[in-house]
């Protein structure tokens, strides 16, 4: 998971909490919070308000 995690910090994103369920990465740019799930397949969780922004 330390790759994909340095990728994040790659595009902007900073590692605000880490725990064994998720990491929490925020946007240095726009604030944007996301969530990495450490699952048998990778998981990106992202905040549902802002997807309804995305699309409008």
């Amino acid at each position: 998971m330390g790759n994909i995690q340095n990728t994040f910090g790659l595009n902007n994103f900073k590692t605000m909490k880490e725990t064994s369920k998720a990491v929490e990465f925020k946007n240095i740019v726009n604030n944007e919070v996301i969530y990495l799930l450490p699952n048998k397949e990778i998981t990106i969780v992202l905040n549902p308000k802002r997807l309804k922004q995305i699309k409008n």
